[in-house]
C-alpha cells in the first residue's frame, strides 16, 4: 500500500488526465507521472516521480526524460555525482511537483537546443519550451 500523500497526488494527476504508474523499488514505492505537455514531440518522454524520504516525514520529487533515462531535476552536472536524497526537492502538493517538472523541463530543453545547434540538421521546434504545468502563484499585493 502506498503512502496516502502519494495516493492523493496520484488521484489529482489522474484527474488531470495524466498517466500515473507505480514503481516498487527495494527501498520504497514511488509514484511516476507522465503529464500532458504542450509539445507533441515531447509527449510521453518527460515526467516526474515522487517518493517518501527516509523516515517518512517528507516527499521528494524529481523529473526525468525517457530517451536516456536521465534526471533533469535535480540537474546532474557531473554524471558521477552522488544522487544523495538531500539534492531532491521536497514537495507537498501537486503544484509543487509541477514546479519541479517545469524547472527541469526548461533546463533540459534549453540544453538540447544547444546540442542541436552544434549538430544539425534537427528541427529546433522539436525542443521548444513547454507551457508550464504549474499555475502562476497568486500575487500578494
Amino acid at each position: 500500500m502506498a503512502d496516502p500523500r502519494l495516493e492523493q497526488l496520484a488521484a489529482e494527476s489522474a484527474s488531470r488526465g495524466w498517466e500515473v504508474d507505480w514503481a516498487d523499488t527495494p527501498s520504497r514505492v514511488e509514484l511516476l507521472v507522465v503529464p500532458t505537455v504542450s509539445n507533441v514531440e515531447q509527449q510521453g518522454f518527460l515526467g516526474f516521480g515522487v517518493g517518501v524520504r527516509d523516515g517518512g516525514g517528507a516527499l521528494s520529487c524529481w523529473a526525468w526524460e525517457a530517451w536516456s533515462g536521465t534526471l533533469i531535476e535535480p540537474w546532474q552536472d557531473n554524471p558521477f555525482q552522488s544522487g544523495d536524497e538531500f539534492l531532491f526537492p521536497t514537495v507537498v502538493t501537486l503544484e509543487d511537483c509541477c514546479r519541479v517538472f517545469d524547472r527541469g523541463a526548461l533546463r533540459y530543453l534549453a540544453h538540447m537546443r544547444r546540442i542541436v545547434l552544434e549538430e544539425p540538421p534537427t528541427d529546433l521546434s522539436d525542443w521548444a519550451d513547454l507551457e508550464p504545468l504549474a499555475q502562476p502563484e497568486a500575487s500578494h499585493d
